[in-house]
């Protein structure tokens, strides 16, 4: 990869995690999330930009100054689902400079895609080695877990990989390029990194996974044409020709919301690894570098799983074994979301029937009781009817009289009057 041009976005005097892909020496791609905007999507004039070049060829390392004029954020961005998430900068570069990428204008369908990040070492004021890996990653997880991609597969592309930060070897940072390799040895820039949905809370050991979504930069050519207002260089089926269609295309909305148990990050990654890496004990935090998606963190232990292989369809079976984990996969509690609204749902109903159930038993006890009680009124009258036909046998029907006032010594005069005339 040596044959290409790299540059970083640099903001207050430091670098960025973001990476810039050069249409030529004046103009450059960068994520709109690198950018820090207000509220009306402007860019925010209190930061200081530059844009940092490495060498290639004849032509020196450089630097460019970048004033906010000289962003334009794609008119429908969206800095909360991150559709558009793509910027043009203008710099005055250097006359002799005569760079120019090239952007493919075809889709992969099955071309090998190779992610690319190059670093400026700032101290050796060096630029290190290109890290590059071609990989791939089964489609279905990528859009099992990102509603912005199920609707603009063709505008998007994702993968697991991620490289070692040189903020620190504890944390992972994703490529920063995407190219493709047409199997002809023509390599064509083809996008650029968007942002990430992580199962966790952090790059730097707070993940157990990682997918890192990349915008496709094809159908935002007629927006770069648009904006600086000359051709780009595109290729078409290895046949290079400069693209002057002016047409701003734009994504379609998400259906949804992002899953609420993974975490949306973005732009600049490095403030958050750095304030990680200074402060370890509170590993668990947010980085700073995120976009707020409004989405819940979970707190998983473990490091971003990393292929090796060169093999496409190799690292898609390793994904498609990572996808069938992390279906599995809860939330903070350890209960999955469906499990959670069974418990919710079945809790109260059965709570509900234990009252009924109790409310039931207490009145049929309070029935079979009150049916037990013994009546001192109507035993006497019992007594006394049996008394009755006792002395109507015997042919003598003089009994004492009972009522209400003499009630309590009724039993008495039975078995009185019983006994007076046993001894007749």
């Amino acid at each position: 990869m040596a044959e290409f041009r790299y540059a970083y976005l640099y903001k207050n005097g430091e670098q960025t995690s973001c990476m810039a892909a050069i249409i030529d020496a004046r103009s450059a791609f960068v994520a709109a999330n690198c950018i820090n905007l207000t509220n009306n999507n402007n860019v925010d004039t209190s930061t200081v930009y530059k844009i940092h070049f490495s060498p290639w060829n004849n032509e020196k390392e450089a630097t460019y100054d970048l004033a906010p004029s000289q962003f334009t954020i794609h008119p429908n961005y969206n800095p909360k689902t991150l559709e558009n998430n793509i910027a043009v900068i203008q710099f005055t570069g250097s006359s002799d400079d005569n760079y120019s990428g090239s952007v493919s204008t075809k889709d992969f369908n099955g071309k090998t895609k190779i992610y690319v990040r190059e670093d400026y070492n700032e101290t050796s004021s060096s630029w290190n080695k290109p890290n590059v890996v071609n990989r791939g990653i089964n489609e279905s997880d990528c859009m099992d877990n990102s509603p912005l991609y199920t609707v603009n597969k063709y505008w998007m592309t994702c993968t697991s990989s991620t490289n070692t930060s040189m903020i620190s070897s504890d944390c992972s940072i994703p490529y920063g390029l995407l190219y493709k390799d047409d199997d002809d040895g023509a390599i064509v820039m083809t996008g650029i990194y968007s942002h990430s949905i992580l199962f966790g809370n952090n790059m730097c050991g707070g993940s157990t996974r990682i997918l890192n979504y990349f915008t496709v930069l094809w159908p935002y050519l007629g927006f770069a044409v648009n904006t600086i207002g000359r051709g780009v260089n595109a290729v078409n089926q290895n046949s290079t020709f400069v693209y002057v269609d002016k047409d701003i295309n734009a994504m379609n909305p998400p259906a949804a919301a992002d899953t609420p148990t993974t975490t949306l990050e973005g732009g600049d990654l490095y403030p958050g690894q750095r304030l990680i890496r200074d402060n370890p004990e509170e590993s668990t935090t947010e980085s700073l570098g995120s976009t707020s998606s409004g989405n819940d963190k979970s707190t998983a232990d473990s490091t971003t799983k990393e292929y090796d292989s060169d093999s496409i369809e190799d690292v898609a079976q390793s994904d498609i074994s990572s996808k069938e984990a992390a279906s599995t996969s809860s939330d903070e509690s350890g209960l999955s979301k469906s499990t959670k609204i069974a418990i919710g749902v079945a809790v109260p109903l059965g709570v509900l029937l234990i009252l009924i159930v109790f409310i039931v038993g207490f009145h049929l006890w309070k029935v079979k009781r009150q049916d037990k009680t013994w009546d001192p009124q109507a035993e006497a009258m019992n007594l006394r009817n049996i008394a009755i036909e006792l002395h109507e046998e015997n042919g003598d029907a003089g009994l004492p009289p009972y009522s209400q006032a003499n009630r309590s010594e009724a039993p008495y005069d039975l078995y009185r009057g019983s006994l007076d005339d046993s001894k007749k």
